[in-house]
């Protein structure tokens, strides 16, 4: 016997060894159950028209189903997805789907003071959802037992299929309502947990408030700054196009990078926030304060996004932050004195925020009372 009749006859001897294409995919579908078409044609090792002439056969004996996820054995029992079980157990506990009025949120432009974004509520609209509100404990164990966790420093959740967004008001028990955070829950049907706190009325003070001089440092920057900073010397990866960039005071009510770097409407590029000031008065021979010391923070944020590098983004608004300082008074007689103290950047989740603090330094002279 020569090579050549060996080869054929141990390959026709491997041949008949080899799993047929019917016990291919079931031997695919025991591994993981369903398997979408092209996933399972892959996994079991065959092409596309070996799977088109034989799946119809055992689909036939009844060895083999469709479901909704794709392609399964017949014993395979299809769960429901998370937000039909979340749905049902909040059912058995009392409680269901009800109609939420909501104000949409949308930016209405910055504050004349501090600089921080403003939001209107002009648009109303209507969403289903199942609301818990804090201390309903029978709710809760129920959502926790599908592993979604209500948390208890919020006044209440909402859980729903619609679209519902932060900083949205909502209308609950004759009540309102903000969110404050919202969780996407991704399943094979995605549903949002939408964490709320009680709103509070807004009341206009019956006498305005004399501005404090920690205010008014915080303010005299900010005019500063906004007078001065020159947009065209701050620009995105391409040298040429304005990064979008504002003043603010810092802390606001909101969260920095959700709002102002992740939003829809209006994001930023860059952003200087302007720290709490600290003071410290100047004595005369005779003990009488001629002046104080003033010292602001000022912090630099930037990220990385497209069109952005946000170190090299960051390091521009170094740049122009000392040429302000450097050719320009405050209120056209205090002179600065800008000093830089580190950089740090900071993971959160996805996006790693990049930061830069100064300080402005500066002596402010009594301001003599008008009598």
């Amino acid at each position: 016997m020569n090579v050549g009749e060996r080869h054929k006859i141990e390959n026709r001897s491997s041949d008949t060894m080899k799993l047929s294409v019917q016990a291919r995919i079931m031997n695919a579908l025991m591994r993981s159950q369903p398997q979408q078409r092209d996933k399972l044609i892959k996994n079991a090792g065959i092409s596309k028209s070996s799977f088109y002439r034989n799946y119809r056969v055992l689909m036939k004996k009844g060895i083999m189903k469709k479901t909704s996820k794709g392609y399964a054995l017949s014993s395979y029992v299809e769960r429901p997805n998370l937000w039909t079980r979340l749905k049902d157990k909040i059912a058995k506990a009392g409680g269901g789907l009800e109609e939420i009025t909501v104000q949409r949120a949308s930016f209405a432009g910055r504050d004349h003071e501090t600089g921080q974004r403003k939001y209107g509520y002009d648009l109303e609209d209507s969403i289903k959802g199942i609301v818990v509100l804090k201390g309903a404990i029978e709710f809760v164990n129920a959502a926790r037992s599908e592993g979604v966790y209500i948390e208890d420093k919020y006044d209440g959740t909402v859980l729903t299929s619609n679209p519902i967004e932060h900083r949205d008001h909502l209308l609950l028990k004759s009540k309102l309502f903000e969110v404050r955070d919202v969780e996407e829950k991704i399943d094979d049907f995605s549903f949002r947990v939408a964490k709320l706190i009680l709103g509070k009325e807004k009341k206009e003070p019956s006498h305005a408030r004399p501005p404090s001089m920690v205010d008014d440092a915080r303010s005299q920057v900010r005019t500063f700054l906004t007078t001065h900073l020159t947009a065209p010397n701050i620009v995105r990866d391409d040298g040429s196009t304005e990064a979008l960039h504002s003043v603010i005071y810092l802390n606001p009510d909101y969260d920095i990078i959700k709002e102002e770097f992740r939003v829809f409407s209006n994001p930023l590029d860059g952003l200087y926030a302007i720290g709490e000031p600290q003071r410290e008065p100047m004595y005369d021979i005779d003990q009488t304060i001629y002046g104080y010391n003033e010292h602001v923070p000022i912090f630099i944020y930037t990220i990385d996004k497209v069109g952005v590098t946000g170190t090299k983004l960051k390091r521009r608004m170094e740049v122009e932050l000392w040429r302000v300082c450097e050719a320009h008074r405050i209120g056209n007689q205090l002179i600065p004195r800008l000093e830089r103290r580190g950089d740090t950047h900071e993971q959160r989740g996805s996006t790693i925020v990049y930061s830069t603090e100064f300080v402005l330094n500066y002596a402010r002279p009594v301001r003599k009372s008008v009598t």
